[in-house]
């Protein structure tokens, strides 16, 4: 397989293309088959690609958590973000600020030209 060239492969139908060879094993003769669609390419890449595109990363997971995590003012956020650093074991934390998001004290989207309540 890893010697296989898609597009030297034998054309079986439209968009897909094949090749065969014999092989020996245990003293049996099975057939082997390596097959490559063009159509299903993108949806297998994509089934190969799943694992890296989710967070297995407790350190990945934790940043998370913590981007989630709302003070009420920078002199409560900076210890928060310092506890966090300790606990992690082979990430290191580069420039870490710390900026204040408007929110508002409703549910729901603000009206248009309504100022936010309060800045966490």
């Amino acid at each position: 397989m890893a010697q296989a060239d898609p597009p030297a492969l034998v054309a079986r139908q439209e968009g897909a293309r094949a090749h065969e060879w014999p092989s020996t094993y245990g003293g049996v003769a099975p057939r082997g088959v390596l097959s490559h669609s063009e159509p299903r390419q993108a949806q297998a890449q994509r089934t190969i690609d799943q694992p890296w595109r989710q967070p297995r990363d407790p350190a990945g997971n934790a940043v998370k958590t913590l981007g989630g995590v709302t003070c009420a003012c920078e002199a409560e956020a900076r210890p928060a973000l310092a506890t966090f650093a300790q606990d992690l074991q082979a990430t290191c934390l580069g420039a870490s600020p710390v900026r204040a998001t408007p929110r508002d004290g409703t549910r729901g989207r603000p009206g248009q030209g309504v100022q936010p309540d309060h800045m966490v």
